[in-house]
């Protein structure tokens, strides 16, 4: 299994500002879409 990547640069950077937007960011988009087994890596990079 590949190592999980997690992100936290929206909630780092917008955390104050957007709360919501940070959430989508990292929890919605880099936490369940980009960690979907679904797609390989290489074709989520290109």
């Amino acid at each position: 299994m590949a190592e999980k990547i997690v992100q936290t640069a929206g909630r780092e950077q917008l955390g104050d500002f957007s709360p919501m937007f940070a959430h989508l960011n990292d929890d919605v988009l880099f936490g369940e879409v980009w960690n979907e087994t679904a797609i390989d890596v290489k074709t989520k990079c290109v």
